[in-house]
């Protein structure tokens, strides 16, 4: 077999163009393959900004709801510290005018306890006139009992009716003080009870 050069020349320029061909192929894939690479982390990072993007609406839309339930609790607890402070002065002026109410019975029974004293008083005196040799009122039907028996049952009279005055003084202000406490302990619980609402409404707020 003989090689001319123009057979040579032309086995080179196939060589060439295979050669040549060869690099187009690998160019192109490489050149696919990197656009395929760039285009799939395009994807990527597009998702992932979408994820973000929403991540970070649900975290403000949290916060806006925390804030808003935070508010309400606030404004609810406002009106509840309001609304025992007003309970609180009502109870305060209510047992106040109940003291004073107690005050002017005790006042009034001090008086006629008083006044039946110094009647007391007076009739034993005129009692014990007679011993003196002092002319004396004439003795009313009824007294048989004499001036001793008159002037003890006098006494005791008087007596009783002091410590009447002191028993009902007593069992009044208990009473005052007992009415006042039941008072106190209702709003007490009504507080407690707010509080728990309160409470529960936030723990339901939180778990939406």
């Amino acid at each position: 077999m003989t090689f001319s050069p123009i057979n040579l020349a032309t086995d080179r320029t196939r060589a060439l163009l295979v050669a040549i061909a060869a690099c187009a192929a690998l160019a192109l894939c490489a050149y696919l393959y990197v656009a395929g690479r760039n285009a799939g982390m395009r994807t990527v990072q597009t998702r992932w900004d979408a994820a973000e993007d929403r991540r970070r609406a649900d975290d403000a839309q949290a916060a806006m709801q925390a804030a808003q339930r935070q508010a309400i609790a606030e404004r609810a607890a406002r009106e509840t510290e309001l609304q025992h402070q007003a309970t609180a002065e009502r109870i305060a002026h209510d047992q106040a005018n109940r003291e004073a109410a107690l005050r002017a019975d005790a006042e009034r029974s001090a008086a006629h306890a008083r006044s039946l004293l110094d009647t007391i008083a007076q009739l034993n005196r005129a009692g014990a006139a007679p011993a003196a040799g002092l002319p004396t009122p004439a003795t009313p039907a009824g007294a048989d009992a004499g001036p001793d028996g008159a002037t003890t049952a006098r006494n005791a009279l008087g007596e009783c009716s002091q410590r009447y005055a002191a028993v009902a003084a007593t069992a009044d202000g208990l009473s005052a003080q007992v009415t006042g406490l039941q008072a106190w302990a209702r709003m007490a619980m009504d507080g407690n009870g707010d509080a728990a609402t309160g409470a529960a409404e936030n723990g339901s707020g939180n778990g939406l």
